[in-house]
């Protein structure tokens, strides 16, 4: 963990620390919630939308979302924000519409912000990106709904003429 944070200021100071990346991918394995936030944390500052290490992650990322453990899918989904490119969409896109009915309004709002992800990644990965924008909307909770909102806003940025 000291090693990875020296690592991270070896970045900053402009200098490639290639070959602590691995160790990176490894501390997202951690069952220590701190060490796996940590993890994808540096994996997200280390990587780009190309890197070719971000295979090594989605195994680890799909674990993580399938999880029982709220604090694991909550770190997944927020990981997926940043290191989301087209070899992940495909893998892990099935996954993270499940978790639109979830139980906890924090998943879902975060669910919500990887599907606005996906949706700029790949914008026709999903088919049915409407439905699971005005079941956002409909959500009991306000965090959701503002997530939901924000996602139509996007949308409709994007295409206006279909909303008009």
């Amino acid at each position: 963990k000291e090693l990875l944070i020296r690592t991270l200021y070896i970045e900053m100071l402009g200098h490639n620390a290639w070959f602590a990346y691995i160790h990176a991918v490894n501390l997202t394995q951690s069952k220590n919630l701190v060490l796996k936030r940590m993890g994808y944390l540096l994996c997200s500052l280390f990587f780009n939308q190309e890197s070719e290490l971000l295979i090594m992650l989605i195994s680890t990322i799909q674990k993580d979302l399938a999880s029982s453990n709220i604090h694991e899918i909550v770190i997944g989904l927020t990981a997926l924000t940043k290191l989301m490119n087209t070899s992940i969409v495909g893998s892990v896109a099935d996954a993270v519409v499940k978790l639109l009915s979830h139980q906890t309004d924090l998943v879902r709002k975060k669910t919500l912000l990887v599907i606005e992800k996906i949706q700029r990644v790949s914008p026709n990965y999903l088919s049915d990106y409407g439905e699971k924008m005005k079941k956002g909307l409909c959500d009991r909770e306000p965090s959701v709904m503002a997530a939901a909102l924000n996602l139509y806003h996007t949308q409709v940025k994007a295409t206006p003429e279909k909303y008009k």
